[in-house]
């Protein structure tokens, strides 16, 4: 079984309007980037999530074949 694939990664990008550094950035500008990093935010937060869901999943799967195979061992022991 192949592990799941990931999403790409995420690239974070903060405004496409260039500053100039001798400037201050206008207060549209800074409210405009701090809108973009809460979207990616929770962008990356619901991904997190959606991943340790699935990662959960997995133990519970691997757990239960372990225990099959603990199950199946002892059975033959007892055979044996």
């Amino acid at each position: 079984m192949q592990p799941p694939l990931r999403p790409a990664s995420l690239k974070l990008t903060v405004s496409n309007k260039a500053v100039n550094h001798h400037q201050e950035p206008s207060m549209e500008t800074l409210q405009a980037d701090i809108k973009e990093l809460k979207m990616s935010l929770e962008l990356l937060q619901t991904r997190h999530e959606r991943d340790m869901q699935e990662v959960k999943e997995e133990l519970r799967e691997e757990r239960s074949k372990r225990l099959a195979l603990q199950e199946e061992v002892e059975r033959l022991k007892i055979k044996h």
